[in-house]
């Protein structure tokens, strides 16, 4: 850069006692261009997944999506779209179906406190949250009931659900962001039932399947992927199969504790730095012996990348990258991230994984 930058002004210096420059050669005239079109987006397709386990895969009719942050609107192209955790919705007029009911919790009459606890049993997928609040509400009555029936919800309802976030994560091919989705609905187009509208209070989430990913990188986010209770798992859709090489790379960081900025930050291969326990060790999780069989570490660290073949594979330490001449298992990849020793299910960041099964 610097060569380029002085050899202007080299030939300036010496033009001062050389004879003027000769005039510029008369160019052809430019050829005329023809106005093009601009070409449509490319068609992307999205897998959807809803709350009640079924997955449909549609293209996304909408040119982009429009997200409310605290820090004002975004606009974010389709293209540029790459996977919407999409947080926690009321169906139409359910919102206020259970407000009056949760009310109802402490009427003057026994029946009427009854029959609106059986309502609200009624509305359970989606009572979770009003029930949290009105479990810390001052009258001791509805605080009670709504105590009691939060403990029933949440045996028959899964916990993720329950403890649904009040916010979307809408990840990009840039960065991620928390915000709301500003729609209730999204248009969309099916191969089996033409174009139709998708209602995102029953949906949990939008995952690009096409061109909207880069071609083999998977984006782990941490807010999604590194729960407490290990049960946060991604299905990558990559089928690994046996006695073929795996190579596995990772990269990226994420923020363990993100209410103490840059103090707990950790990489793919695990936060080597977390909190030390009583007996002052780097705080581990205690995996299942097998492990070590398969010339895997019995210890990991907060933080580290964990993959396992199939739903219900053996899990085992992937770190900063993995490269197994041949693979013991096959069927599809999962991967999720180990927690955090503290219990805070908050962290942000996200891994980037690349995955390449056989030769």
């Amino acid at each position: 850069m610097r060569a380029l930058w002085l050899l202007p002004a080299a030939l300036v210096v010496g033009s001062a006692s050389a004879q003027p420059p000769p005039a510029a050669p008369t160019l052809p005239p430019a050829p005329k261009i023809e106005a093009v079109a601009p070409k449509g987006p490319a068609v992307l397709e999205f897998d959807v997944g809803f709350l009640d386990g079924s997955n449909v895969k549609v293209v996304v009719l909408e040119p982009a999506v429009a997200v409310a942050t605290k820090y004002g609107k975004l606009t974010v192209p389709l293209a540029d779209l790459r996977r919407v955790e999409v947080g926690f919705r009321y169906p139409d007029g359910v919102e206020a179906k259970l407000t009056a009911a949760i009310e109802r919790l402490a009427a003057p009459a026994y029946l009427d406190r009854e029959e609106a606890a059986k309502e609200i049993r009624e509305w359970k997928l989606y009572a979770g949250p009003a029930l949290k609040r009105a479990a810390t509400d001052d009258d001791a009555e509805r605080r009670t009931r709504a105590a009691a029936l939060l403990q029933a919800v949440r045996r028959e309802v899964p916990a993720e659900r329950v403890d649904a976030k009040d916010f979307d994560t809408v990840e990009t091919a840039d960065f991620t962001v928390r915000g709301r989705l500003d729609a209730a609905l999204v248009k969309v187009r099916t191969r089996q039932f033409g174009e139709a509208v998708v209602k995102l209070a029953e949906v949990r989430q939008f995952r690009a399947v096409s061109a909207a990913a880069p071609a083999g990188e998977i984006a782990l986010d941490a807010a999604t992927h590194s729960k407490s209770n290990w049960s946060a798992w991604l299905d990558t859709e990559v089928e690994v199969t046996a006695g073929v090489p795996l190579e596995i790379t990772a990269s990226g960081t994420i923020d363990q504790w993100p209410q103490e900025p840059g103090r707990y930050v950790s990489g793919p291969a695990g936060n080597g730095n977390a909190a030390p326990n009583q007996q002052g060790n780097v705080r581990v999780f205690l995996l299942n012996q097998p492990l070590q069989n398969r010339g895997m570490p019995q210890v990991v660290l907060s933080g580290a990348l964990i993959g396992r073949v199939g739903p219900a594979g053996q899990p085992f330490v992937i770190g900063a990258s993995l490269n197994q001449p041949r693979s013991a298992e096959a069927g599809r990849l999962f991967l999720q991230i180990a927690p955090s020793h503290w219990g805070n299910d908050n962290a942000t960041g996200v891994y980037r994984v690349k995955v390449k099964s056989g030769g």
